[in-house]
């Protein structure tokens, strides 16, 4: 568990006995207990905005039997920022009412910090290429278009949304400056 920051925990909610792994306390920045904790003590290390989302799906798993799965913030000493992913299963008694749950959590801070770092360069990206004053057009491995910015717009004279989505060939046309033949398209060599 500790290689994958994943802890676990099992509540038997007609008694409020939580039972949690070692890797679960430390996830939420817990000192170790060995007795029992309630769902609450649990919940209430999470931040307020959170906490009625956990519960709302703690509820609605009763309810419902249905499993659930959430991505959420957790503030340890209300500096350190991690993301946790939680999953909640339902457990049946023989007579298939819900007895208890389970779940697990996961410390996700390092995908996560990485997959908004991903995001702001993107956007920085895009930023770039819609204010550089050269037609930029990209597509995917089939020539499919992708991405056309501003300039391509003008260029072409088509909004983006006739442009992306189709294959090159159907927005972009080449004709020699001089004779004013079309030529091959350059992407498709």
């Amino acid at each position: 568990q500790r290689i994958a920051h994943l802890g676990n925990w099992d509540w038997d909610f007609h008694k409020d006995s939580l039972i949690c792994s070692n890797e679960l306390f430390d996830i939420f920045g817990m000192d170790k207990i060995d007795e029992p904790l309630s769902m609450e003590s649990l919940i209430q290390q999470l931040p307020l905005n959170e906490q009625s989302v956990f519960r709302n799906a703690l509820d609605q798993a009763i309810k419902t039997g249905a499993a659930f799965r959430l991505d959420q913030q957790l503030f340890l000493g209300g500096k350190e920022r991690r993301y946790i992913h939680q999953e909640i299963q339902v457990n049946l008694d023989k007579d298939a009412k819900v007895k208890s749950l389970s779940g697990t959590t996961q410390d996700i801070t390092s995908s996560k910090m990485t997959e908004m770092a991903l995001f702001e360069e993107k956007e920085k990206a895009q930023i770039t290429l819609r204010s550089i004053g050269d037609a930029v057009l990209t597509t995917d491995k089939n020539g499919i278009v992708e991405y056309a910015n501003p300039a391509t717009e003008l260029l072409l004279e088509l909004d983006a949304a006739a442009i992306i989505g189709n294959h090159y060939d159907k927005v972009l046309k080449v004709f020699d400056s001089g004779s004013r033949k079309a030529k091959t398209n350059p992407i498709a060599t």
